[in-house]
């Protein structure tokens, strides 16, 4: 990714093997970058609208005037726009060590005015990267709104953590956007003339906003590396992927994850998304967690869970000491069957209740003493 010099927006490659992918020469796991992805910020995304639209409309100012002040503008427009570009994982990544953040135009004069002037190839390479580079924001919408859709409706949080169950529920998932595409398909047929042309603009717009694209334009090539998470292999296999766009890459990154057994998972603590990369019914993310002291939330989760623990031991102690205290008063006679009865249903429906979170702990502990 390279400002105004005739390269794609987001023309960068990465390379995967086994269960990790390689961005900017740092290993990580597949399905980090779409974890990562779903974590961006509304507010970044109003930041990075804000930034695309005045870049393009300096660029257009530039166009018309060509004067120093107004390419001056432009220089700064566009490095306000890829600083905000850069914070995302992947392009993080790629710019990290001590590459410049100073973004400015590097065209000689004759390729600068090329540029600028309509009906030249020059002209229509850097539109489009603009055209990618305003396009981004809408991007992340358009991932987060796929991914959240898929992952909440198909691999919610009871579905097994294994790689089989994530191939099942993309197979659901593959068969219901089949079966909508034909019953979309179905009711465009049945126009015709403008109507038929309406009907399809339509049913295409609808598909593509409530699904991720059936395919996903890519090179493909292969190359040795070594092994990152195996030092003693001295070299193996990768596919080196190029990609075009930053949606791709974090789609693909989504999918091929799925396939090596991880997913996106959304912590019960803080909200975000964090990689669950093995089979261990994890809840908690790693991160510091808000207003959490210092602790992670998944110290937090761990002591929820212990205090969670305690709790129900307490409640099954006091309903046992009741069950216990009238089976005692039963053998030896000084209630009946019925009333031995009659008290163990009534400290069943109270442990129930406590259990449930209907009762407090000393309410339920107050209510037992009187049976």
């Amino acid at each position: 990714m390279y400002p105004l010099n005739l390269d794609y927006l987001d023309g960068f490659s990465a390379l995967v093997g086994g269960d990790f992918v390689i961005v900017g020469g740092q290993s990580a796991s597949l399905g980090s970058y779409a974890a990562d992805a779903l974590n961006v910020e509304a507010e970044h995304v109003r930041q990075l609208i804000g930034f695309t639209r005045t870049a393009r409309f300096a660029f257009d100012r530039y166009a018309a005037t060509r004067d120093a002040e107004n390419r001056a503008a432009l220089n700064r427009a566009i490095g306000e726009a890829l600083l905000s570009v850069y914070q995302l994982l992947p392009y993080r990544r790629l710019f990290e060590g001590g590459k410049s953040t100073r973004i400015v135009m590097s065209y000689s004069e004759d390729v600068s005015a090329a540029a600028f002037t309509e009906g030249t190839e020059e002209h229509a390479a850097v539109t489009e990267w603009l055209d990618r580079l305003c396009d981004l924001p809408r991007a992340i919408e358009r991932f987060q709104r796929h991914a959240h859709g898929f992952l909440d409706e198909f691999l919610p949080d009871d579905v097994a953590r294994r790689a089989s169950a994530y191939a099942e529920a993309y197979q659901r998932y593959w068969m219901r956007e089949q079966l909508t595409a034909f019953a979309l398909e179905d009711e465009v047929y049945e126009r015709s003339g403008a109507d038929f042309f309406r009907a399809r603009g339509t049913a295409r717009e609808e598909q593509s906003y409530r699904s991720f694209p059936s395919s996903f334009p890519i090179s493909v090539s292969y190359r040795t590396t070594a092994n990152p998470k195996n030092p003693q292999e001295l070299m193996m296999m990768v596919e080196e992927l190029s990609f075009h766009d930053w949606e791709t890459f974090v789609s693909l990154d989504l999918f091929r994850g799925l396939a090596a057994g991880h997913i996106p998972r959304r912590c019960q603590n803080c909200g975000k998304y964090f990689l669950l990369d093995s089979g261990h019914d994890i809840r908690y993310c790693g991160n510091l967690a808000p207003d959490g002291k210092g602790k992670t939330c998944r110290q937090i989760g761990a002591h929820r869970k212990e205090r969670a623990a305690n709790g129900a031991d307490t409640i099954r102690g006091a309903y046992a000491t009741v069950r216990n205290r009238a089976k005692t008063q039963k053998n030896r006679k000084k209630i009946t069957l019925d009333d031995y009865n009659r008290k163990i249903a009534q400290a069943q429906e109270l442990r129930d209740k406590a259990e449930a979170g209907e009762l407090t702990l000393k309410e339920f502990k107050a209510l037992l003493e009187k049976i």
